[in-house]
């Protein structure tokens, strides 16, 4: 106990020096508020710098000298907080706030222990902990590297390491708030980060292979994920099932066997994969709510002169637009297909072409509409009559024209009912109507 009453000589606001040793306890050394430890500088802090070792069952290595009061500020430097497999955690900030641990590393290898624990005990305190390049390990089974619990909120992690453990970080019982910026997570056998509770952020941090990246829970709604980065050709699965939040992020993504990126905020949620041979992105704006009802709205309030559109691409690489709606003007343009109705059992289509199609399966009651009537070609729509490859069509609409017999449209299959005023016959412009095969008058003889 020779080190403890180091410690309660110095007392609140003292300064502790350690050698470059190992410093064994077989019960926790308790810190007073607003102490500084402070270790031999220069050297790995892992294996080499001053560790504090348990040695014997405990709840901890480190824990504050008053739990029932709240401990301000406690400031390690350099230190090596090893509970083995004795401790439920290396250092304990129960009921601390304002710590500031520098560059120390943390390992509890007990099960279900953690390397670090932040715990405000529901009614107590843990907030506005500073936390900065930790090393956390926490082998056994159930271990977490770091563990916020129990209401441990806005606290602080800057870089460092939480490796080799079940779980690198998890975030439970309300513990919100908490900034997590370029840590790195590596080693982990079951997740790098858990998150059952609100309101936490991860700016920039750093995963390497693990069956789960990010699980966040429907407790973690508000999680905020920017820019995570994952080592070259790791697979990371993310499962996120909080209602709302941000994220932006591109990952190796295990589920969907390709590259995915993700945008994500408030209830919106966009997601885009990229496979070897083909690439899909879906967006949902209220992905959680089936029953909601979403209103879209583009340039809502811009003001100019140009022209404000969108515009839709044939798939063939060749940045030939075949959809485009001019926002100004309320004007949607296409190559091809104008509108489809799937109100039915199969999709209606209405088609801007030349002529009816000779390929492709069609069904009842699509429809053509020619671009380009003239005198030799006067049907102007058709509807599809029976489905099938190219199905079987009926001319609907045509113009009817006036000349000579030698002027007579050429007409086919589908255009029966066609008619054309053939001045060249008995009685100027008797009509004569198409049959499908051939031209006959009004009482049907072949004229």
């Amino acid at each position: 106990m020779a080190c403890q009453k180091v410690l309660d000589v110095a007392g609140v606001g003292g300064k502790i020096t350690l050698g470059g040793k190992v410093y064994a306890v077989d019960a926790p050394l308790k810190f007073y508020a607003g102490q500084s430890w402070v270790a031999a500088g220069g050297i790995n802090v892992v294996g080499g710098g001053s560790e504090i070792r348990l040695t014997a069952p405990a709840s901890s290595v480190v824990e504050p000298a008053n739990p029932t009061a709240v401990t301000y500020g406690f400031n390690p430097v350099g230190i090596y907080f090893n509970a083995q497999t004795y401790g439920d955690a290396g250092l304990s900030l129960y009921n601390t706030s304002y710590a500031k641990p520098d560059q120390c590393a943390y390992r509890a290898d007990k099960d279900a222990a953690a390397g670090l624990l932040l715990d405000s005990n529901v009614s107590l305190q843990c907030y506005f902990n500073k936390i900065n390049q930790p090393r956390a390990f926490a082998s056994g089974v159930g271990g977490v590297g770091i563990r916020f619990t129990r209401g441990a909120n806005a606290n602080q992690v800057f870089g460092g390491k939480c490796g080799s453990s079940t779980r690198g970080m998890e975030f439970l019982s309300l513990s919100s708030g908490n900034y997590i910026a370029g840590t790195d997570f590596e080693n982990n056998t079951d997740r790098h980060i858990r998150v059952d509770a609100p309101n936490n952020m991860f700016f920039g941090v750093h995963m390497e292979t693990a069956p789960i990246g990010f699980d966040i829970t429907v407790n973690g709604t508000h999680t905020v994920r920017i820019g995570t980065s994952f080592a070259t050709n790791v697979t990371v699965q993310v499962q996120d099932a909080s209602v709302h939040g941000a994220v932006l992020e591109t990952r190796n993504d295990s589920t969907t066997g390709g590259v995915t990126g993700e945008l994500k905020f408030g209830p919106m949620r966009g997601r885009s994969s990229y496979f070897t041979t083909s690439s899909i992105c879906m967006i949902d704006f209220d992905i959680y709510n089936s029953a909601a009802a979403g209103l879209i709205q583009y340039f809502r309030n811009m003001v100019t002169s140009g022209e404000c559109s969108v515009s839709y691409y044939k798939g063939d690489g060749s940045g030939v637009v075949t959809i485009k709606l001019n926002a100004s003007t309320g004007e949607i343009s296409s190559r091809d297909i104008l509108q489809s109705d799937n109100a039915g059992a199969n999709t209606r289509r209405v088609m801007r072409r030349a002529s009816i199609p000779t390929s492709g399966f069609y069904n009842v009651g699509d429809v053509v509409e020619r671009v380009n009537p003239t005198a030799a070609n006067p049907v102007t729509r058709w509807v599809c009559i029976a489905g099938g490859s190219p199905g079987t069509w009926q001319a609907t609409a045509w113009i009817v024209v006036r000349g000579p017999t030698s002027s007579r449209p050429n007409l086919g299959a589908a255009d029966v009912g066609v008619e054309y005023l053939d001045t060249t016959l008995v009685g100027a412009g008797k009509p004569i109507r198409w049959t499908g095969a051939a031209w006959v008058d009004m009482a049907g003889a072949i004229v």
